[in-house]
């Protein structure tokens, strides 16, 4: 995962002298004048001009003056229109900071694109970051990149210090300055101090190349781009032995819907999952598909309440196969006890024909596994679409082995998955009469969490869901691509996948880059490091600001008045 690159596309300024005027605040400080924010007007319009900012664009401004009134004194009033928003005063701050924090609200995805600005008294700069890809995309004039005090730098590289003596205009007005010069003294590391010692730092990286320019095209308008997290449930194939076990130790919240499923699963099989999880002499019994997938479902539906439990709530739900059914549960058109018996019963019905065939994941586009299998006289089809160069294969085993041989021996990736019955085939049609018969009473509620179906490829609203929908979602190929190329269209960009190891996320990598589109897609659980990889995803969540934003701690809530232009009761 790697988070959003910044450019500097934008810089103004207006010098002490250029008409300015004076007044004496009570407090001490300059206070705001007509003529102060006509400066920061202007040097904010030659950064930022008009026609290039939007709603949601962030303001960061250090004022020379800090109280909590606004309105005709606030500056820059057609700036604040949804946008992270903050005001300091900036004789108590390093001359920097509200550079540095525009600087991480578009790295992280706050916004697009924000200013940061300094007006004190007669004079007045700021300076437009924008997140590198938009920039290029939009045609901005890329004056630099710009990194933050933790990125890595250069050995040998000078930071040049500003001091609190130097005034809250000199960090900006540096910045200024020094990207006007044609080609820019890169790489430039500055480092300003505050009052009270503490300091902030920023180093700026010569601007990338400009590529060619494209062919003119017609574009679509775009989806606004969502930070809340898809929940994406992966089918059979995640499992290894040993798997939940440091869950089950640590985290209370997994054990307990652990505990939750096995009483459902105990009480329509007669076995325990929890004993399947925890005992190595019931490893083998994991081979079965009517032990494997009740297991399977309990661990994801298990790790989506570790997620929620830390804050992770889905915005929207996928499942790939068998794991269609935890994220219906997870969405809430399904209870748990429904859930259970779709799993427990399809999976004991589908052990009939276990034999008879298996599946396969080939690292083929859909036409190219297409031809590959024309030649099978239908003992083999196509069982899913993952993504634009992954496919599923299912049907005959001994078909299916000759059709991995041909394509293992020209190098193209492909491996039988484990412990499969030929699902998604005609093999299913033989247990019609039986699904028909075991699925009658199951009773779908409407969903709370929108939830992508791979089957309709259309967003469920959850009473479809019945005994007749998961017949097909056995019987018929999974569309499992077409899907998150649905929620991409939405908007959506942040996927975390809910499994044991990750078994989806190339594939929704795929999904998302085909084209040229950009996302993220994180892990749950992986192989003998499953907490170290749920608390990685985790962190990798904040850093996009995927996950809720805390409330301020009572320290921050007694200094923040002091530094921000607004109400006590207003800051987030």
């Amino acid at each position: 995962m790697s988070l959003e690159a910044v450019a500097v596309v934008g810089v103004g300024h207006r010098l002490p002298g250029d008409d300015t005027a004076h007044g004496d605040g009570p407090d001490g400080h300059t206070a705001w004048t007509g003529s102060t924010r006509r400066l920061l007007g202007e040097a904010a319009a030659e950064a930022l001009p008009e026609d290039r900012r939007s709603p949601g664009d962030g303001v960061f401004l250090a004022l020379g003056r800090a109280t909590d009134e606004t309105g005709p004194g606030d500056p820059l009033p057609a700036l604040r229109q949804g946008g992270p928003a903050v005001v300091l005063d900036a004789a108590r701050c390093p001359a920097l900071l509200a550079v540095r924090l525009a600087w991480q609200s578009v790295r992280l995805g706050d916004c697009d694109t924000a200013l940061a600005a300094a007006g004190v008294g007669d004079g007045a700069a700021a300076v437009a970051l924008k997140r590198l890809d938009r920039a290029l995309r939009d045609g901005d004039r890329v004056l630099a990149t710009l990194c933050g005090e933790a990125e890595e730098r250069e050995e040998g590289d000078g930071t040049e210090v500003i001091g609190p003596d130097a005034g809250p205009l000199a960090g900006l007005a540096r910045i200024v300055g020094l990207l006007r010069e044609p080609l820019g003294p890169f790489p430039l590391s500055l480092r300003a101090v505050g009052a009270d010692g503490t300091g902030t730092s920023l180093r700026f990286a010569a601007p990338p190349p400009r590529a060619p320019e494209p062919p003119a095209r017609v574009r679509a308008t775009p989806a606004p781009v969502r930070r809340e997290v898809v929940f994406a449930f992966a089918g059979q194939g995640h499992q290894w032995l040993g798997m939940g076990r440091e869950l089950l130790r640590a985290v209370p919240a997994f054990r307990e819907a652990v505990e939750r499923c096995d009483a459902a699963v105990r009480a329509e099989t007669g076995w325990s999952v929890l004993d399947q999880l925890t005992d190595d002499a019931a490893g083998p019994r994991l081979s079965r598909s009517d032990v494997l997938q009740p297991t399977l479902f309990t661990m994801q539906v298990a790790l989506a309440e570790v997620w929620r439990s830390w804050g992770v709530r889905p915005a929207a739900v996928v499942g790939q196969s068998m794991g269609e059914v935890a994220a219906a549960h997870v969405a809430g058109a399904l209870t748990l006890q429904d859930a259970v018996t779709i799993q427990v019963r399809r999976s004991a019905l589908l052990h009939r024909i276990s034999g008879k065939g298996t599946m396969a994941l080939v690292e083929l586009s859909a036409e190219e596994a297409e031809r590959e299998i024309a030649g099978a006289r239908g003992l083999v089809c196509v069982a899913g679409y993952n993504g634009p160069a992954s496919t599923v294969l299912a049907g005959d085993l001994g078909e299916l082995e000759r059709i991995l041989d041909r394509l293992e021996a020209r190098d193209v990736y492909c491996k039988q998955v484990k412990d499969t019955a030929p699902s998604h085939s005609p093999f299913v049609e033989e247990l019609r009469a039986d699904l028909e018969a075991a699925l009658a009473h199951i009773r779908p509620r409407p969903a709370a969490v929108p939830m992508y179906s791979t089957v309709t490829l259309e967003r469920i609203a959850g009473p479809e869901l019945t005994g007749a929908y998961w017949i097909r979602n056995l019987r018929e190929p999974v569309r499992f691509a077409s899907a998150v190329e649905l929620l991409r269209a939405a908007g959506h960009e942040v996927f975390l996948e809910i499994s044991g190891h990750p078994v989806l996320q190339e594939a929704i990598q795929q999904c998302l880059e085909h084209g040229g589109r950009t996302g993220h897609v994180l892990a749950s659980g992986r192989r003998a490091a499953e907490l170290r990889s749920m608390r990685a995803s985790r962190d990798a969540l904040a850093a996009l600001g995927a996950l809720p934003r805390r409330g301020l701690t009572p320290y921050q809530r007694a200094l923040a008045p002091s530094l921000l232009r607004r109400p006590e009761g207003a800051l987030r």
